[in-house]
């Protein structure tokens, strides 16, 4: 389910360069596949796109203190 979720976000983001809540959310879905480089791409460009989203920014210091945990 999760690469299709992908597939479907990249096509949205294809349509709609910036759509940031696409952003997010494949950067999400790349995060519930451990592919956490992905997944701060992703929150990032969200945040370029939208500054100050906060689910970004949440999932961005979620992800960091992971890193710093490991």
């Amino acid at each position: 389910m999760n690469e299709q979720a992908v597939a479907d976000y990249t096509q949205a983001i294809q349509l709609r360069p910036n759509f940031a809540i696409a952003y997010h959310n494949r950067g999400y879905e790349h995060e519930v596949m451990s592919r956490p480089d992905d997944a701060l791409a992703d929150y990032r460009h969200a945040l370029a796109l939208r500054p100050g989203l906060k689910q970004s920014l949440d999932a961005i210091e979620r992800l960091q203190k992971q890193r710093k945990g490991q």
